[in-house]
Order: C-alpha cells, then sequence, then structure tokens
C-alpha cells in the first residue's frame, strides 16, 4: 500500500535505516509492507515482526581497547622530526621541530656562526691589524672629530689626542664622551693631527667598531680642513657580531660580551678606552678560533 507521506503511515512499519538502528535485517525474501511518499520518491517500509535479528556486536579484546585508546591519542599529534617526540602537532616549528630540538638547533647554529666569527678574528690578527676610535662633536653631516686613538695588535699605544674642532661641540655630544670646550681649547688641530693619522694607517687595516661612523668623521674632518682621506683597509667588530647578537648592531659593551673580552678599567666612551677594548674583542675571538 502507498502512502502520502509518512504520518499517514502506520507508525510500526520501519525503513531499512529505521531497522537497523533497532539491530534488526530484512528477512530471506522478506517483502515490502508499504511505501510513503518523500517528496521526490517512495520510500519502503517494512515490517518489523517479519525482520530477523542481526548478529550481536562482539566485544572488543582489552588489546584492542588499548590499540583504540592509543590511536585516539594520537589524533592532533605530530612527531618532531629530530627526536621523533609526538607531541600537539601546533608546538611544532615551521621546520617540525619540538620546543627542546629548536633550542638545541638555535644553539648549534649559533655556535657554528660563532666559530665563522671567530676564524674571521684570527684571519684579521694575521695581518698586524691596528685599532682605532674616535670621539666627535655630534653624528650629524657636519660633525667633526675632537678625539682619536690608534693602537696596534699588541695593545701599544701608537697615537692619542684630543682635538680642537672648527665648530662647536654639541651639548649632546659631551654628555656622551663628557669631552668639553675647555678640554679642547688648547689641543692641536686636525691640520697637524690628520697628517699623523695618515702616516700611521697608510695602507694597514684598521679595525673599529661601527667602522662606517669612524671613517664618515674622518672624511668630514679631512673635507674640513682641505686634507686627503687617508687610505687604509677597514674592518668593523660590530658588524662582525651582529649576527650572534640576533641580528641587531650591539654595542660596545654587548660586543665585548659576546666575545668573553674583559672590560677595561678606562673612561667609557673615551677614545683610547674604546679602541682598546675593541682590540680586546678580537683578540678574545681569535683565541676561540
Amino acid at each position: 500500500m502507498k502512502y502520502k507521506n509518512r504520518a499517514a503511515a502506520p507508525a510500526h512499519l520501519l525503513t531499512k535505516t529505521e531497522l537497523k538502528q533497532q539491530r534488526l535485517k530484512l528477512a530471506t525474501h522478506q517483502r515490502a509492507a508499504g511505501y510513503y511518499w518523500q517528496g521526490h520518491a517512495y520510500v519502503t517500509l517494512y515490517e518489523p515482526a517479519e525482520a530477523v535479528p542481526m548478529r550481536p556486536r562482539r566485544e572488543a579484546t582489552p588489546e584492542q581497547l588499548a590499540a583504540l585508546a592509543a590511536g585516539r591519542a594520537l589524533v592532533g599529534t605530530s612527531p618532531c622530526a629530530e627526536c621523533g617526540t609526538r607531541i600537539d602537532s601546533q608546538l611544532l616549528d615551521r621546520a617540525g621541530l619540538c620546543g627542546d630540538c629548536a633550542r638545541q638547533a638555535e644553539r648549534e647554529e649559533w655556535e657554528h656562526e660563532r666559530r665563522a666569527v671567530c676564524g674571521c678574528a684570527a684571519a684579521w690578527l694575521q695581518n698586524a691589524p691596528l685599532f682605532l676610535d674616535t670621539e666627535t662633536t655630534g653624528l650629524d653631516a657636519s660633525a667633526e672629530i675632537i678625539e682619536i686613538a690608534i693602537l696596534d695588535a699588541a695593545g701599544a699605544v701608537l697615537l692619542d689626542t684630543l682635538v680642537k674642532p672648527l665648530g662647536p661641540i654639541q651639548a649632546e655630544a659631551t654628555a656622551v664622551n663628557g669631552i668639553t670646550e675647555q678640554d679642547v681649547m688648547h689641543a692641536p688641530t686636525w691640520r697637524d693631527v690628520g697628517q699623523q693619522v695618515a702616516s700611521i694607517v697608510a695602507d694597514r687595516l684598521v679595525i673599529a667598531h661601527n667602522a662606517d661612523f669612524d671613517n664618515r668623521m674622518m672624511r668630514q674632518t679631512c673635507t674640513l680642513h682641505g686634507l686627503d682621506v687617508p687610505t687604509f683597509r677597514a674592518d668593523c667588530t660590530m658588524a662582525l657580531l651582529t649576527d650572534l647578537n640576533d641580528g641587531r648592531w650591539p654595542n660596545l659593551r654587548t660586543a665585548a660580551s659576546l666575545a668573553g673580552a674583559s672590560l677595561p678599567t678606562g673612561p667609557r666612551h673615551r677614545a683610547r678606552a674604546d679602541a682598546e677594548l675593541c682590540r680586546q674583542i678580537v683578540m678574545a675571538l681569535a683565541a676561540g678560533a
């Protein structure tokens, strides 16, 4: 018999799906007991009394239950690409490493970079370098040198002098290096000092911390006094140690810490003390090569 909808059919008649939900299946050659219209097709109904029970579900063994639990525990986890430990997939880094392995990889990468840095410092020392630092009237394009120191690789002082500038010393500069107008009043001018510098550094390897700044100050000061800029090869401890400082330019004290160098006892931000600290940085790094 056909019914216009489910509600019109006898309530006890069931579809195959409904039989299955009651753990029943059609008996051999069991015929349909009716049909109801579902909007686009007829759905077959069966007499549940004529159906036969399904085979009872087997109870899982303890081993199967344990395997199922273990499988569920793995959902959302992944093994570390290095140690193989399974953790929450979201805790792995882009390389598929767990936290411990990622930190170990970072340490190994840092040590590899440090060995390269130490090798570079050792190569510098093979060239009998000089170490230079300057203090200036400021930082801008009109700034000039008011103190310069040059040391050799053994620490001998080749030059350490104040310089009388043509322009005023900015208050911000004095706040850093402590050098005042009175300090440089009777100091030699760059016209005299510049010639000494040119003679000392000519065709030598000169190492400084933030060498670009010292080189710029030397060019600016020479230009102001109408002198040729000294010719020399320059290298920089700040640039050398940037990668070991997470890509940030290290100041002189941070660079010393990275290199394992001892800090000098002299005044900070004075040319001789800073040139000596630059030398100590290179010596400490080269010792680790």
